[in-house]
């Protein structure tokens, strides 16, 4: 089981290119030092000496000298302002005396004092949504889902052999919705889905099978039979049309071509038939549009480019031309925006940089320009805000770290810096709440555990 879940974190990585103030009132201290000889005291000579400190204010000292009224001998002297606190008054007695010095220091302010506030800049960044950022042990296949403006998140979780684990963010921490490891084995490819309040989670399940399960408000139950494709399977997509849950995969018992399933309410019933594309089939994602189901592909049997089919209600036919991208096209991913496909992909056209392209009725069509990452990208995600697309990947641009990039209607623009995780991340998922986004990724700067990050 080890072996099947390492090969299965690992092998589906494999590249196709390459490797992979002053506020307050001013007080200033200071002694005044007369000056010898005395006279006598009943006069009063009033210097007022303009004192200017380092800094706005003006300080103002008044300096009052009282003589003897005997004497009547006029004063004669000067006041030269020095420092603050400071005189050079001397006056020219006649007699003995001793003066008195009465100071006072004024403080006045050349301009209104305030204080001044500095704005603190908030400026979005990628950060955890929960500080720390690490939910488990060494875990995989992580999938992001919304309900309503809530995310959950799927994954393998390493700490119960395997076993699926489903969490919800209560806008605090990380929440388990019911038991964590609820599956009866090991699981991989887990995908998420909503029936109003009620998760859905597909998986590859401990028998290499198609499992799927939902939440009843107190435990995981399955969804009808467990095991109910005919035979293992490589991956898969699920996608809810109301109450009833759609399964992509592809199916190794009939040449690894695509079959799509749908629970009836009973069973498990193949849509259209089993094995539908013309040859092997990879990476299938499936989407319902009103309430058409959509499936693309990488489509062995025209050079392994993208293919995308539907389903009319008796058969699949093709959506555009078949084989539509011009290379290779990996990791596909599909997204909807109102009745309009879009899927992102790793183009060989562009040496595995990723694309990502819709179809506008009549064919398909780039969003702005082909390989428009850095460099080579692996597990390339997409998601909307409202009609603006975002990707999420694996940016081997820089280092293999996470990277999110967006459409503003005439190119693709970062969100936030390129490779933004701490180290290499790998199964890069997104969702938009609101217009936030989110995003999951095994996290191999802390022991293969899972990530959430958000731009905020």
């Amino acid at each position: 089981m080890g072996t099947r879940n390492t090969l299965m974190k690992w092998g589906r990585n494999l590249p196709f290119f390459g490797l992979m103030l002053l506020v307050s009132a001013c007080t200033h201290s200071y002694s005044t030092s007369p000056v010898n000889p005395p006279v006598p005291p009943t006069q009063q000579a009033t210097f007022t000496s303009t004192l200017t400190p380092e800094g706005t204010p003006t300080a103002t000292r008044s300096s009052t000298l009282s003589v003897p009224s005997d004497t009547a001998t006029p004063l004669t002297g000067s006041s030269t302002p020095t420092a603050l606190g400071t005189s050079d008054f001397t006056p020219v007695p006649t007699s003995t005396w001793t003066p008195t010095w009465t100071d006072t220091a004024v403080s006045t302010p050349t301009a209104p004092m305030s204080a001044t506030d500095t704005p603190t800049l908030n400026v979005p960044s990628w950060k955890p949504v929960v500080d720390g950022g690490v939910l488990s042990n060494s875990s995989y296949s992580p999938f992001l889902a919304l309900q309503g403006t809530t995310p959950y998140l799927a994954f393998s979780n390493a700490v119960v052999g395997g076993n699926a684990t489903v969490l919800r963010f209560d806008g605090l921490n990380w929440a388990t919705v019911g038991a964590p490891g609820f599956s009866t084995g090991g699981t991989g490819y887990n995908c998420l889905a909503f029936d109003g309040t009620t998760p859905y989670i597909a998986m590859l399940d401990s028998a290499n099978k198609a499992s799927v399960m939902k939440f009843n408000g107190v435990s995981w139950e399955f969804v009808g039979t467990p095991s109910f494709s005919s035979g293992p399977l490589l991956s898969m997509s699920l996608a809810l049309d109301g109450s009833t849950p759609y399964v992509a995969f592809t199916d190794s018992s009939l040449y690894n071509k695509v079959t799509v399933m749908r629970f009836n309410g009973y069973n498990w019933v193949t849509v259209g038939a089993a094995g539908l594309s013309y040859d092997a089939a990879f990476d299938p994602t499936i989407a319902i549009i009103g309430t058409t189901p959509y499936l693309a592909f990488r489509d062995a049997a025209n050079g392994n480019r993208a293919t995308m089919m539907k389903f009319n209600g008796t058969a699949w036919v093709n959506v555009g031309t078949m084989g539509f991208t011009a290379d290779v096209a990996a990791y596909l991913s599909m997204a909807v925006n109102v009745a309009t496909p879009y899927v992102a992909f790793q183009d060989g056209a562009q040496n595995g940089k990723v694309s990502v392209m819709r179809f506008n009725g009549s064919s398909w069509e780039n969003v702005g320009a082909p390989g428009f990452s850095g460099s080579i990208v692996f597990t390339p995600f997409l998601a909307f805000d409202g009609s603006t697309p975002y990707v999420a990947y694996q940016d081997f641009d820089h280092d293999g770290k996470a990277t999110v990039m967006r459409f503003n209607g005439v190119a693709w623009e970062l969100v936030g810096n390129a490779g933004f995780s701490a180290a290499w991340a790998e199964n890069t998922r997104i969702i938009m709440v609101g217009s936030t986004p989110y995003v999951a990724y095994v996290d191999d700067g802390n022991q293969s555990r899972i990530t959430v990050m958000k731009y905020e």
